[in-house]
């Protein structure tokens, strides 16, 4: 298994984000008395909840996990993705923040690289091409 690392400013810009709205709602609910708060300040305690554990997630879990038989790569809390390598043929190389991988008919299919280190592109292409080619020598045998 290889672990490929999130970008640390994907991370931290959370993190700040998270903070910034820990500090309105804690602001504008929990620092006044029950006769100020709005009512319709309660809802910003939904998103600050979300974007704790969004952020929270990011910490804990890396960009992408390269498998024995497969690739997964987690943009965020609610969006990951899983592909197989029997079904890419080759991966052909980056084109605006995406790597470009090609199926077995030939079809091209761009995955988006938002959110990973910058110094695991090459790492991260560099196993998807060892890992097809293992495929590849197991669909000829």
């Amino acid at each position: 298994m290889v672990y490929i690392e999130r970008n640390p400013l994907v991370i931290l810009t959370s993190m700040l984000l998270t903070v910034g709205m820990a500090y309105l709602t804690f602001k504008n609910v929990f620092n006044k008395d029950v006769m100020d708060v709005k009512p319709l300040a309660f809802m910003l305690s939904v998103p600050t909840l979300i974007l704790f554990f969004q952020s929270l997630w990011f910490v804990l879990n890396p960009f992408g996990i390269i498998y024995e038989d497969k690739i997964e790569i987690k943009w965020f809390m609610m969006n990951k993705r899983s592909w197989y390598f029997i079904d890419f043929k080759k991966t052909v190389g980056f084109e605006k923040g995406s790597l470009v991988a090609v199926y077995n008919d030939n079809e091209a299919f761009k995955l988006s690289l938002f959110g990973i280190k910058s110094s695991h592109k090459d790492l991260l292409r560099k196993e998807i091409d060892k890992k097809i080619l293992e495929s590849m020598a197991q669909r000829l045998a």
